[in-house]
């Protein structure tokens, strides 16, 4: 699909292997409500809907730039009901318990080094706003008990353990994808 993206911002194949990973991973039979945090131009929620029954999506996304994108991609590309919240992770809560929350978010600490001169694309590749320990803290509150959390990020599941245990979520599996790991938690 031809999605519409800020200039500064490509999404690329690992968002495309997350949503791969999921589908073949999540039961056949269900419709899903749907969470995306980080959610950039939609594509991962987006991607998945077209291969799965999908019964609503909210997307939140702190940057202003790619506010009227997602809303030009749910409205070209979804045909059910989604919201787009803009705002940070840290002041985000919802009614919705979603069955999926996926993310592809920032993959670097503001700590190393690794900080892009542009504005939006270090909001995109470093935790400027928010943080790790602030994303699962999200799941944590947002994710129906038994629900999937599934995460694209260049740490290996390890990494992961002692956060996913401080909110309620096990590691279910794991899979190299090129130069990061896709992961599938679930909410205990």
């Amino acid at each position: 699909m031809d999605y519409s993206q800020p200039d500064f911002y490509r999404f690329s194949e690992d968002s495309i292997g997350l949503v791969k990973f999921a589908n073949s991973f999540l039961p056949q039979s269900k419709s899903f409500d749907i969470l995306d945090l980080c959610a950039g131009s939609g594509v991962i929620a987006l991607e998945f809907a077209q291969l799965r029954p999908v019964n609503k999506i909210v997307f939140v996304e702190v940057q202003d730039e790619f506010i009227p994108h997602l809303k030009r991609n749910a409205e070209n590309f979804f045909k059910h009901e989604y919201e787009i919240v803009h705002a940070p992770l840290s002041q985000f809560t919802h009614a919705l318990k979603p069955d999926i929350i996926f993310s592809n978010p920032p993959y670097f600490a503001t700590t190393a080094n690794l900080i892009s001169p542009n504005k939006n694309k270090a909001i995109c590749r470093s935790f400027v706003i928010d943080s790790l320990e602030i994303l699962f803290q999200t799941v944590g509150k947002q994710l129906e008990v038994g629900g999937y959390f599934f995460l694209v990020h260049i740490e290996p599941p390890d990494y992961f353990f002692t956060l996913s245990h401080k909110y309620n979520l096990d590691i279910k599996s794991s899979q190299k994808f090129k130069t990061c790991h896709l992961i599938c938690f679930v909410r205990l």
